[in-house]
């Protein structure tokens, strides 16, 4: 079965806000009308996700990097933003492959900050920023720490979950190694992202796109 995008901190409040609520039934119409209400526009998010994650971006070859005589290189698939729909375009380059898990991340992210090569695609991210800090855990988690500017821009809820798909569709096909992602701003956790999905908490890598043997 397939999985989109999943945040697991939203079962966990789910859950604690499902004790509370078995605790004061007496009074508790209005707040558990509410909370169903809330649930209902997270599982229509949720379900726009899911949707979307499972199908395949269009692969482009993307601009050519300089490998050493007789180093070994890898494909890095690389994902944007799509101008129109809402598939990411995929840019296939070929890198010199990193000596550890930690390099292949570091390498993946610097990659995401360059402009896509395709005309159908936009940019991840402002024109002359770089990540401030990425690092992999000795369990899995991938942290991403970006400046604010990176975060902080006009951008629809539609334009946010399409930033975040690309992000983990990228991971997912380029890092086996990584089983989610935390966003931080300026090294700090923030209540939204960009304005709309949750930051706190991690963002789970989808099984449904594996990363590609090398």
């Amino acid at each position: 079965r397939s999985r989109g995008i999943r945040h697991d901190s939203d079962s966990a409040s789910a859950r604690s806000r499902g004790r509370r609520g078995g605790r004061h039934r007496g009074g508790g119409g209005q707040a558990v009308k509410r909370m169903i209400v809330l649930l209902c526009a997270a599982a229509l998010v949720a379900a726009g996700i899911f949707l979307w994650h499972g199908k395949r971006g269009t692969a482009v070859t993307g601009p050519v990097v300089a490998v050493a005589p007789g180093a070994e290189a890898i494909d890095v698939v690389v994902c944007y933003p799509p101008k129109a729909g809402l598939e990411p375009v995929e840019e296939i380059r070929r890198r010199p492959k990193p000596a550890s898990p930690q390099d292949r991340l570091v390498q993946l992210v610097g990659e995401l900050h360059q402009p896509p090569a395709s005309a159908d695609a936009l940019p991840l991210f402002p024109p002359g920023l770089t990540p401030r800090a990425v690092f992999l855990s000795a369990d899995g988690v991938a942290y991403l720490d970006e400046p604010v500017a990176a975060l902080d821009r006009p951008m629809g809820a539609r334009d946010e979950i399409v930033f975040v798909r690309s992000i983990l569709r990228a991971i997912a096909r380029n890092c086996p190694d990584v089983k989610a992602v935390v966003f931080l701003a300026d090294g700090a956790t923030r209540p939204r992202l960009c304005g709309h999905l949750p930051a706190h908490g991690r963002y789970l890598i989808p099984k449904l796109v594996p990363a590609r043997a090398r």
